[in-house]
């Protein structure tokens, strides 16, 4: 879809510079930082977007899609009305324009809102665990909070090296199952990270032992399904 912002940029080149006025020359210069823009952003929500469902194969993509579907038909509209010089629809091409350029922002903005979600749901599935096995102990603790925090790391960018955090998200799968948990308290810290947590685990007299003594209270969150 970046290609048909790019021929537009290549049509706003194309145009007769010598029979237009000089406001009209700054106005399709200013058309054309647009879409450049436009087509950097596109750019960029494509690699967003290949990485993200490399390491979330389950990634949301459909409202950055519909947004980047509709900066591609502002594109094709405005290369029907970018043709004859003497026949510019001013207020139609600037209406396109801005509409072009906010389709653009809002497709690049939907993936890194989506990445977001994707690393602190992450996050918040296996926090409290990570942190009751960093500090009693547990085996496979220290791993598990280490691949946590490189996942945590990595919540304002997709990763250059995409592969590699993809196996820090199996690491944390890895690491949860060699923790051994067992009895009430490994019951509800399993059932905490596959988000089916049972509230009424926490009026279990071990539970709340374990949670006091570890100083974890803080970590839980209760909502409503």
């Amino acid at each position: 879809m970046a290609t048909t912002v790019r021929d537009l940029g290549a049509r706003i080149k194309a145009l007769p510079a010598r029979r237009m006025g000089y406001q009209r020359i700054g106005k399709l210069n200013r058309y054309l930082d647009i879409a450049r823009d436009a087509e950097q952003r596109m750019q960029r929500a494509e690699a967003i977007r290949t990485g993200a469902q490399t390491a979330f194969p389950e990634f949301v993509q459909e409202p950055a899609r519909r947004a980047a579907q509709r900066a591609s038909d502002k594109s094709r509209a405005l290369l029907s009305q970018l043709t004859e010089v003497d026949k510019l629809d001013e207020e139609v091409i600037d209406n396109l324009f801005t509409a072009l350029k906010e389709e653009a922002r809002k497709g690049e903005a939907e993936l890194r809102k989506e990445w977001r979600r994707q690393i602190e749901e992450t996050v918040d599935r296996f926090g409290l665990l990570a942190r009751a096995a960093s500090r009693t102990g547990l085996a496979g603790g220290k791993g598990l909070e280490e691949a946590l925090n490189r996942i945590r790391n990595a919540v304002d960018e997709v990763p250059s090296d995409v592969a590699g955090f993809r196996r820090d998200l199996d690491a944390v799968v890895t690491a949860v199952g060699q923790l051994g948990l067992e009895g009430p308290v490994g019951e509800f810290l399993g059932a905490v990270t596959n988000g089916e947590g049972d509230p009424r685990s926490l009026a279990d007299g071990p539970v709340q032992a374990f949670l006091e003594k570890h100083d974890l209270w803080a970590l839980l969150k209760v909502v409503f399904r």
